[in-house]
């Protein structure tokens, strides 16, 4: 191999070379590069937001408790949910673990057992993402209350049809775990429906009206363009 042929050879790989470091193949890693978060990756907003929901579900339904006669998980009135409702039409669905985590931990540390505080928990989140869907998609979301036909759907949807689910599920749950007796079912029931549409009625309107300025994380379909 003569001298041009080598040095062809040479001036080819050193051309290669230089491409790569062009192309970025050996560009250093910029050490304050992050990658930017996903859509599934909650934000310290969020989070925050569920905790403070969660700790202010848990004060409002101990205090609510406190009036509770025919059975110590049914009670003539029930706040949370109203602000479990608001704070989904508001916030969006993702918000839900804080209403599961405050129904939870009001149930066990009261006279609930861990089936039946998991069970209430259920009912109490489900009451309020079923709530929140109806109002979104048939009375205008968290703006339901700023027509007449808004205001009458939310009455029906929020606090006479989705407040029948918490009931339901929770007086089935204190039955099956042997803390109510059959004869008892219908007062239970009818006391728990009462206090969540009361919660619902009483609660949320003001949380409506106040909260749609708070600044809130990127947020699940409540609204009324689900």
């Amino acid at each position: 191999m003569n001298g041009h042929r080598i040095a062809e050879i040479l001036g080819s790989q050193g051309n290669g070379h230089g491409s790569d470091r062009h192309n970025g193949r050996n560009a250093p890693v910029d050490p304050e590069a992050r990658p930017a978060p996903t859509p599934h990756q909650p934000d310290a907003r969020l989070l925050f937001i569920i905790a403070l929901l969660a700790a202010a579900y848990f004060v409002a339904g101990t205090l609510s408790l406190r009036l509770a006669f025919i059975n110590p998980s049914s009670t003539p009135i029930w706040p949370p949910a109203g602000i479990a409702l608001a704070s989904l039409l508001i916030f969006g669905y993702r918000v839900w673990p804080g209403i599961f985590a405050g129904a939870f931990f009001v149930n066990i540390v009261t006279a609930g057992t861990l089936i039946t505080s998991i069970g209430i928990a259920s009912g109490n989140t489900l009451e309020g993402l079923a709530g929140a869907y109806m109002v979104g998609r048939w009375a205008g979301g968290s703006e339901a209350l700023k027509h007449s036909g808004g205001i009458l759907r939310f009455t029906v949807l929020a606090g006479l049809l989705s407040t029948t689910v918490s009931a339901t599920i929770g007086a089935a749950s204190l039955y099956f775990a042997g803390q109510a007796a059959a004869p008892a079912l219908g007062a239970i029931w009818l006391t728990w429906w009462m206090g969540d549409a009361t919660g619902a009625l009483i609660v949320a309107p003001p949380l409506l009206v106040w909260g749609p300025g708070l600044p809130s994380p990127a947020r699940g379909s409540s609204n009324s363009s689900a």
